[in-house]
C-alpha cells in the first residue's frame, strides 16, 4: 500500500491539502532523528523532506541519498528547499532524490510534485517466465532482422511503428526525429493526444531516459503513456512515443525489452538516414565536376559516421571511396586504398563468392547479401555479413556498388542465446512429462512393498527387504516431486511455506553437484519464518545462486566454501544470504550482474539469465537482492523477502 512520510516544520499544514488529492496514509515527522525510524517501520512510496532535515540524517550529506536509495530502492523523495538551498538541492538530484520545490510556492505545486513523484516510482511487477521472455525475444530478433534489411528513412520508419504497436500492444505510437539543430522536429499540426505525448517527448529529451506516465482520463483519451529515447551509439536521434488508452501500466519487462529495441531501430534509421543522404550526395555529384568537388568533405562525413566498413566500388572493382573504419581494417591510410583493386586487399582474394556476389549485383542491378563463414583462419572474414547494393546512373545501368560490411557477432551471440533458452525450456517440459512417468510404476512398486510388510513376519528377511524397497521408493518419490515442483515455471502459486524447507529443497537439487566440486557448505540459520511465496519459482532462485557460488569457488579457494544464512531484520522481513570465497566479481561486472544475458562464464557455459531470472522472480514476491563482493576474497548474495502473516 502507498504511504508519505513528511518531514517539515509545517508538516500539518502540508498533510492538510495533500489529504483533499491524495487518497492515501500520510504520516509527520519534524525532527531528522526520528526520519530513519519511520522509514524502517512503514513501506514508505514518498518522503516530502525539507533540504535542512534531509542533510541532517547523516554527518556525511553526499551520502544521505545514496543511503536511502540502497535501504529504500521504491521511495520517491521530494526535496522542499529555500532560494538559498537550491544548490543542495540540486546535489541532491543529482544522487537520486526524485523532485524539488522552492520556497514560495502554491500548495497546488505541491499536489502536482507528490502525483508525478508516486508515478514516476511506483513499483511495478509482473510475473514473468523464461517462456514468455523467449516469445518476447523471439519477436523482437525477427523485427530487428527486418529492419536490418531497409535503407528506405520512411520504410523504417513505418516498419518501427508498427513493430512496437505490435510488441507491446499499444493504441497510439509516434516517432519524432531530431532536425539538423539537434533538438526535436514538432510538426506543423497536432491533435490533443499528440501534443502531450510531443511535451513528454521533449522531456525525455532533455531527461535523456525514458519517462513513463499514468493519466486520469475518460474513455478513448490516453490514460498511460511510455517514451523512449533513441540513441544510436551515444547520438540522440529521436523519440518512440507509445500511448495507451487503458489503465494498463508498460511492466518493467516491457520497458527493458523495448529499450533493447529502441537501440536496433535507432541504429537502422540512422544508417537509413545516412544511406538516404549518401544517395542524394551521389545524384548531386554526377550533375556536375564543380558540385562533385564542393560535396566531397560532406560525403567523407557521412561515411566516417557509420560504425560499418563501406565501400564503393567501379565496375573494374577499383575502389572508388571507403569509410575510415573500413580503412582501419586492413591497417592502411584511408588516401592510400582508395584508386586500388578491392582484390588486392587481404582477405577479399581469399573469398572467391564474395566477387561472384559483387560481379552478380554489377551485371543484374539486384541487390543481394552475403554472409562470410568465419572459419577462423581470415579475420576479414570472422563475423561479418556482406550487403551489396548498385548504384545506377539516370539510364538505370548499374556503374557502381556498395558493399556494407557489418560485424554481426553481437546478433549471432543473441540468437544462440535464443536457441539455448527455448532448447532449455524444452528440456524442463520434457523432465516434467518424465517424471510423471516414473510415478505410475513408482506407485505400484510401493503399494506392492507394503502388501508384502503386511504379509511378511516382522523379522523376517523378506519384511526387510520389503521395507528398503518401500524406503527407496519414498526417496525416488521425493526427488520426482522436488523436479516436478522445480519444472512447473509457467505461473505463480502463492502459499504459506516454512523459509527454510525451501532452501533444504533447493540443496537436495545440487547437492551431489556440490559433492562433486568438494565444497565445504554451512548452514546458519538463525531464522526460520513462515513466508507467502510460489515455492517452485523461490528453489529457482536458491539453485540459481548456490550454482553460480559452486562456479566461483571451483577451481579456485582451497578449500571452496559456501555458506547459507537467515536472520530476520527489524522492518518484518528476512535476510537469505549466500556468501562463497570464491574469485568474486569486478566493480563493473557486478554493476551489470542483473542484466539479462550478460555473464562472465565462458561463450556456451551459461544464457546469462539466472541472476536476471532470480531478481525477477524476487520482486515478484515483494523483496530484492543485493550484492556485494571484493574480488579474490569473498561475494555475498543477499535476497530480502517479507515476512507476511
Amino acid at each position: 500500500m502507498n504511504r508519505v512520510l513528511i518531514a517539515a516544520q509545517q508538516a500539518e499544514t502540508y498533510r492538510r491539502h495533500l489529504a483533499q488529492h491524495l487518497n492515501l496514509p500520510i504520516d509527520l515527522v519534524n525532527e531528522a532523528a526520528t526520519v530513519w525510524a519511520k522509514l524502517a517501520q512503514e513501506p514508505y512510496t514518498l518522503l516530502i523532506i525539507e533540504v535542512g532535515l534531509l542533510g541532517s540524517l547523516l554527518s556525511d550529506e553526499h551520502e544521505v541519498m545514496p543511503q536511502l536509495r540502497s535501504s529504500h530502492p521504491y521511495l520517491s523523495v521530494l526535496l522542499l528547499a529555500r532560494p538559498n538551498e537550491r544548490s543542495r538541492a540540486v546535489l541532491h538530484l543529482e544522487h537520486g532524490a526524485t523532485d524539488y520545490l522552492l520556497h514560495p510556492f502554491a500548495m497546488a505545486e505541491l499536489v502536482i510534485k507528490a502525483r508525478r513523484c508516486l508515478q514516476t516510482h511506483q513499483p511495478e511487477f509482473q510475473a514473468s517466465t523464461l517462456f514468455s521472455i523467449t516469445d518476447q525475444l523471439m519477436m523482437l530478433n525477427e523485427a530487428t532482422q527486418e529492419l536490418l534489411q531497409t535503407l528506405q528513412p520512411d520504410k523504417a520508419h513505418d516498419m518501427v511503428l508498427a513493430k512496437v504497436r505490435h510488441i507491446s500492444q499499444v493504441d497510439v505510437a509516434k516517432i519524432w526525429l531530431i532536425d539538423h539543430e539537434r533538438t526535436l522536429a514538432r510538426p506543423s499540426t497536432l491533435a490533443t493526444e499528440d501534443e502531450v505525448l510531443f511535451n513528454l517527448a521533449q522531456e525525455a529529451v532533455t531527461a535523456g531516459q525514458f519517462l513513463s506516465r499514468r493519466f486520469a482520463t475518460g474513455k478513448g483519451t490516453l490514460a498511460a503513456a511510455l517514451l523512449l529515447p533513441l540513441f544510436s551509439g551515444d547520438r540522440l536521434v529521436g523519440v518512440l512515443a507509445l500511448g495507451r488508452h487503458t489503465e494498463t501500466p508498460f511492466s518493467a519487462d516491457q520497458i527493458r525489452w523495448l529499450t533493447v529495441f529502441c537501440q536496433q531501430a535507432a541504429v537502422a534509421i540512422e544508417n537509413a538516414q545516412l544511406f538516404h543522404n549518401l544517395s542524394v550526395a551521389y545524384d548531386d555529384m554526377a550533375q556536375s565536376r564543380k558540385r562533385i568537388l564542393q560535396s566531397r568533405n560532406t560525403l567523407q562525413t557521412v561515411f566516417d559516421n557509420i560504425y560499418d566498413g563501406l565501400y564503393i566500388l567501379n565496375k573494374d572493382l577499383t575502389i572508388s571511396a571507403l569509410n575510415r573504419v573500413a580503412a582501419n581494417r586492413h591497417e592502411t591510410p584511408l588516401e592510400e586504398l582508395v584508386g586500388q583493386s578491392f582484390l588486392a586487399l587481404s582477405g577479399s582474394s581469399n573469398a572467391p563468392r564474395l566477387i561472384e556476389q559483387i560481379k552478380h549485383v554489377l551485371e543484374t542491378g539486384h541487390e543481394t547479401t552475403w554472409m562470410a563463414l568465419g572459419n577462423g583462419e581470415d579475420s576479414f572474414f570472422e563475423d561479418r555479413e556482406f550487403r551489396i547494393y548498385p548504384i545506377k546512373n539516370r539510364r538505370g545501368q548499374t556503374e557502381q556498388v556498395v558493399v556494407f560490411v557489418q560485424d554481426v557477432s553481437e546478433r549471432q551471440k543473441w540468437q544462440a542465446t535464443l536457441f539455448r533458452s527455448a532448447n532449455l525450456a524444452a528440456v524442463g517440459q520434457l523432465a516434467g512429462s518424465v517424471a510423471h512417468q516414473i510415478n505410475n510404476p513408482l506407485t505400484v512398486t510401493m503399494t506392492n512393498s507394503q502388501l508384502i510388510m503386511l504379509d511378511a513376519e516382522p523379522d523376517s528377511e523378506i519384511n526387510e527387504l520389503a521395507t528398503a524397497v518401500f524406503r527407496a521408493g519414498q526417496r525416488i518419490q521425493s526427488s520426482v516431486a522436488n523436479l516436478l515442483e522445480f519444472s512447473n515455471q509457467d505461473e505463480y502459486y502463492f502459499t504459506e511455506v516454512r523459509l527454510v524447507n525451501t532452501i533444504d529443497s533447493a540443496l537436495d537439487l545440487v547437492s551431489r553437484s556440490l559433492m562433486k566440486a568438494s565444497v565445504q557448505l554451512t548452514r546458519n540459520f538463525e531464522a526460520d519464518p513462515a513466508i507467502i511465496a510460489s515455492v517452485s519459482h523461490l528453489k529457482l532462485v536458491w539453485v540459481n545462486l548456490l550454482l553460480n557460488a559452486k562456479d566461483a569457488v571451483a577451481n579456485f579457494a582451497t578449500p571452496p566454501k559456501i555458506e547459507i544464512g537467515t536472520r530476520l531484520r527489524p522492518d518484518d522481513t528476512v535476510s537469505v544470504t549466500f556468501s562463497d570465497n570464491g574469485q568474486g566479481l569486478s566493480p563493473h561486472n557486478l554493476k551489470h550482474a542483473f542484466d539479462p544475458f550478460f555473464t562472465t562464464k565462458p561463450p556456451n557455459k551459461a544464457l546469462g539469465l539466472g541472476l536476471y531470472s532470480a531478481q525477477v522472480i524476487v520482486e515478484q514476491h515483494g523483496g530484492h537482492i543485493l550484492a556485494k563482493s571484493k574480488p579474490g576474497v569473498f561475494t555475498v548474495f543477499e535476497v530480502i523477502l517479507p515476512i507476511k502473516e
